[in-house]
């Protein structure tokens, strides 16, 4: 019985979130069909196209002046899930876990990954958007700059 609960437990700790990917990555597709046919649509019609709809809310975010915010959170939950997942690992090698301490230790080393990927790609994000970090800055000191 031990060892079905550790193999439930294995599935469950890395195949629920390749499970989530791949909900979310048909979801996104199915989106994409379904403005691909908007759009064949109206170019059969001859009507003019919107650009801003097909637009992603990634892009969205990033017109908005909101790249400083999205980088933010990556940065942020980045330490939360480094942070856990060091608890997580602490607690299992002093011994204080009264749950099974190998999940408690898989799941450490899942959320300490997961902090870690956080914190990088908050680096190479930054480093990637330099550009319009630096050009979003220069608007905001002109909008501070400019008289009413």
């Amino acid at each position: 019985m031990g060892n079905v609960v550790e193999i439930i437990s294995v599935i469950a700790v890395f195949g629920l979130p390749a499970f989530i990917v791949a909900i979310i990555m048909k979801v996104k597709n199915n989106k994409i069909k379904a403005q691909e046919k908007v759009l064949l649509k109206s170019i059969e019609m001859g009507q003019p196209v919107n650009i801003d709809m097909f637009l992603d809310e990634e892009n969205r975010k990033y017109e908005k002046g909101g790249l400083k915010l999205t980088l933010l959170r990556k940065i942020q939950s980045g330490i939360a899930c480094f942070l856990i997942g060091l608890l997580l690992l602490v607690l299992c090698l002093i011994g204080k876990v009264s749950f099974n301490e190998t999940i408690i230790f898989m799941l450490s080393f899942v959320f300490l990954s997961l902090g870690v990927a956080f914190i990088v790609s908050f680096f190479i994000g930054r480093k990637m958007m330099a550009k319009e970090l630096a050009e979003n800055e220069l608007d905001t000191k002109e909008l501070a700059e400019k008289p009413e």
